[in-house]
């Protein structure tokens, strides 16, 4: 477990629980290096061959686990997520639910979507950070979050650098993951928070750019199959 440097109560909550489980490793950090940094720091330091991040706002049930991890039938498999309330593109769970008339709870979403869909991924071009599985092997041989993002579009270069790779991101019908959103980071000052968002899309922006040339990008609907990336004003996107 990874501190950040953190000014709430969160430091104290985890010395409370330090020495008394032999699985909990503690890193406190003397300064917020940032999303990424901690993160890659607990990531590089787990054994285990599949790997999740999972936001503080994020709320699994039961079979969660088990149910994303179910859907690595194959190698080229690098990373998968489930749907959820909170979600962009493909992980939106409205998509998979059509027909419904009514509006079930959040508590009955899991064995519903399991009972419609047991077994059912769908490929998407991008996964969202709030909860996704990675396999281990793949980021030891393709690399980590990308420090260099601070705050924010991490989950997008990733997923855009996988794919570019060769491997494969699912969405997992079967299995529903409640987000709140927005609110991890919702102790940082919306100002300072905005301009970590900012410099993180500018710095994707201009990977991509060194990738595909400059005012060649393509748009956010062919790289992420979603409008999520927010080019800047009078952007020109093919």
């Amino acid at each position: 477990m990874v501190d950040n440097a953190s000014t709430d109560e969160t430091r104290e909550h985890l010395c409370a629980l330090d020495g008394k489980d032999s699985r909990l490793h503690m890193i406190y950090n003397d300064q917020n290096l940032g999303f990424t940094v901690g993160c890659n720091m607990a990531l590089r330091l787990a054994k285990n061959e599949f790997l999740v991040l999972l936001n503080p706002d994020a709320v699994p049930r039961a079979g969660w686990l088990e149910g994303i991890q179910a859907h690595f039938r194959e190698d080229d498999i690098a990373a998968e997520g489930p749907t959820s309330n909170y979600a962009d593109g493909l992980q939106f769970v409205p998509f998979h639910l059509p027909d419904f008339k009514s509006r079930p709870s959040f508590g009955e979403l899991p064995a519903i979507l399991k009972s419609l869909y047991a077994g059912q991924s769908l490929e998407s071009k991008m996964l969202i950070g709030f909860c996704v599985m990675l396999r281990r092997s793949v980021l030891e041989q393709e690399g980590y979050l990308d420090e260099e993002l601070f705050l924010g579009a991490d989950d997008l270069e990733l997923s855009w650098r996988l794919r570019q790779k060769g491997y494969r991101l699912l969405v997992a019908r079967d299995v529903f993951v409640e987000h709140e959103g927005q609110v991890s980071f919702r102790r940082l000052p919306s100002e300072e928070k905005q301009r970590y968002l900012d410099d993180s899309t500018r710095i994707l922006i201009s990977k991509l750019e060194q990738h595909y040339g400059k005012g060649q990008v393509p748009s956010s609907i062919e790289l992420f199959g979603t409008t999520i990336l927010p080019f800047p004003e009078g952007y020109h996107e093919i």
